[in-house]
C-alpha cells in the first residue's frame, strides 16, 4: 500500500495510541470516589456556564444519560484528561509539575492532529505525527521519572508497553514518509515529462498507460482505491493537467469528499470550451455520486444549470441519473 494514501490511517493510529496512554496513566492516579467528584465538577461547569464548560460537556452528558457509576475511564478523551491533570482535579492524586507540563504538550499535539485540515501535504502530516509521538514518548518517560508515588513495577510496565508501541509506530511513519518522498519524486518526473512534451495529451495518455500496467492491480488496492494509480491523477490535476481532473475527482468521490470533487470538476468544466473535455465526463462523475446514494453539492447543481443555459439538454432518466439529450 502506498504511503501517499495512508497518512490518514497513520494519524488515526497516533490519536488512538495517545488516548490509550493518557487513559492508562490517569487510571493510576484516580482516587476511589473520582466518578462522583467528576460529575460534581461537570455539573457545576454546566450550571454556571463556566469558561471551562466545554472540557466537561461530553462527560456531563454521558453521566446524565447512563448514570455516574456507569462512566468509565475509557469514555475519557485527551481533552478531558488534560483538563483533569493540568488544573489539578481533586479526584486524582497529586501529579508532579513536570507531568503537567508534559501533558500540556500532549494536549497541544491532540489539538493539531485531531483538527488537521485537508490541504496539508502528506509529508507535513507525517512530520506532525512523528513530533506527536516524540512528545508522547517524553510524557511516558516523565511519568516514570517523577510519579514515584506509583509503585515501581507499575511504572516500569507502563513505560515498557508504551515506549515499545510508540517506537513501532514511529518506525512505521518514518518508513512510509521515506517511501512517500520517493513516490513523489517519481510522479513529479512523470508530470514534468507531460508538461514539457510537444503533445501534452498524447504524453499524458502514454504515461497513464504505464501507470495502468504497473499499478492498476490488487497489490495497490484497498477500500476501493488503487493507491499509486489514483495518486498520480491527483498530483497531475494539482499540476494543472486538464486530462487528469476527471480521475482526480473520481478519487475524491470514492472517498465521499464531494467538496474537493466539486473543485476538480469545476476545473474540468472550465476546460469544456477548449475542447479538452466533454459534458459526458462531468455527468459521469455526477452520476457516480448519485449511485452512491448521495446528493450533488450546491456547486455541482450550479454547473448543471450553467450547462443548460449554454444549450445542453440535461435531464434525469427513470433511474434518477443525469443524461445528455440531443
Amino acid at each position: 500500500m502506498d504511503s501517499a494514501m495512508n497518512i490518514e490511517n497513520r494519524m488515526h493510529d497516533v490519536v488512538k495510541l495517545r488516548c490509550k496512554a493518557c487513559q492508562d496513566f490517569i487510571k493510576m492516579v484516580l482516587k476511589d470516589n473520582w466518578k462522583q467528584m467528576l460529575y460534581d465538577v461537570a455539573k457545576e461547569a454546566d450550571d454556571t456556564n463556566a469558561s471551562y464548560k466545554a472540557a466537561y460537556s461530553v462527560v456531563y452528558e454521558q453521566m446524565r444519560d447512563y448514570g455516574v457509576e456507569s462512566y468509565q475511564v475509557e469514555n475519557m478523551d485527551v481533552t478531558l484528561i488534560a483538563a483533569l491533570i493540568i488544573y489539578k482535579f481533586r479526584g486524582i492524586k497529586e501529579v508532579k509539575k513536570e507531568t503537567r507540563e508534559a501533558m500540556r504538550e500532549v494536549r497541544n499535539d491532540r489539538n493539531l492532529t485531531n483538527h488537521s485540515g485537508e490541504n496539508e501535504d502528506a509529508d507535513e502530516l507525517y512530520l506532525r505525527g512523528l513530533l506527536s509521538l516524540c512528545n508522547l514518548k517524553s510524557f511516558v518517560r516523565t511519568i516514570d521519572k517523577f510519579e514515584k508515588e506509583i509503585d515501581d513495577i507499575t511504572r516500569q510496565s507502563y513505560r515498557k508497553k508504551y515506549i515499545k508501541e510508540i517506537d513501532e509506530l514511529k518506525d512505521l511513519l518514518d518508513d512510509e514518509r521515506i517511501e512517500l518522498i520517493q513516490v513523489n519524486k517519481e510522479i513529479d518526473n512523470d508530470i514534468k515529462r507531460i508538461l514539457e512534451s510537444n503533445d501534452v495529451k498524447r504524453m499524458f495518455v502514454h504515461v497513464m498507460g504505464a501507470y495502468s500496467k504497473h499499478y492498476l492491480n490488487f497489490d495497490y488496492y484497498e477500500n476501493g482505491i488503487f493507491y499509486r494509480y489514483e495518486y498520480f491523477f491527483v498530483r497531475a490535476s494539482d499540476a494543472g493537467i486538464v486530462y487528469a481532473h476527471s480521475m482526480a475527482a473520481n478519487y475524491y468521490i470514492k472517498k465521499h469528499d464531494y467538496n474537493e470533487a466539486e473543485r476538480r470538476l469545476r476545473l474540468l468544466y472550465n476546460a469544456i470550451n477548449n475542447g479538452d473535455c466533454s459534458v459526458y465526463d462531468i455527468l459521469l462523475s455526477f452520476n457516480d455520486i448519485l449511485k452512491q446514494g448521495d446528493t450533488l453539492t450546491k456547486g455541482m447543481n450550479e454547473m448543471i444549470c450553467e450547462l443548460r443555459c449554454n444549450g445542453f439538454n440535461i435531464e434525469k432518466n427513470q433511474e434518477g441519473f443525469l443524461e445528455l439529450k440531443k
